[in-house]
């Protein structure tokens, strides 16, 4: 009998660690956030951006993308397919010139908090017109 408890108990400590490790794996999985396809997935960078998460990454196919876009204050990385390439940061470009308000025309906007975990990688910017910012004189 006594054979019996000590197998059922070394069945629960290895029921214990794998449950630990799954739980690990998991946490792993998760810290590491989703990759989010431009255009394939969203037609355009601030679509993905809208719908990403902090630590997830918005990736952006070669063309050229008509739009001004904000990170929202969320931690996350948008970044050409290789931004160590050349020929993909000159061929992947955010062209601001066309903002939806021309008091706010920056290409890319970081105003809400981001910090280094907030990152923007391989992209040829172009076209912005800057914004204006709001200055209380009291």
């Amino acid at each position: 009998m006594r054979g019996g408890a000590a197998r059922i108990r070394e069945a629960g400590l290895q029921m214990k660690r794998f449950l630990l490790i799954g739980t690990f794996i998991l946490l792993c999985v998760q810290a590491q956030g989703r990759v989010l396809y431009v255009p394939s997935e969203y037609s355009k960078i601030q679509l993905a951006i809208n719908d990403a998460n902090d630590w997830d990454t918005v990736r952006v196919s070669q063309g050229r993308y008509q739009e001004n876009i904000n990170f929202l204050g969320k931690a996350i990385t948008v970044q050409s397919t290789d931004p160590n390439d050349p020929n993909i940061v000159a061929g992947t470009i955010i062209d601001g010139n066309a903002p939806a308000d021309s008091n706010f025309g920056s290409v890319v906007t970081f105003n809400s908090g981001e910090d280094t975990n907030s990152v923007l990688s391989g992209f040829t910017i172009t076209g912005g017109t800057g914004s204006w910012l709001l200055v209380s004189w009291e």
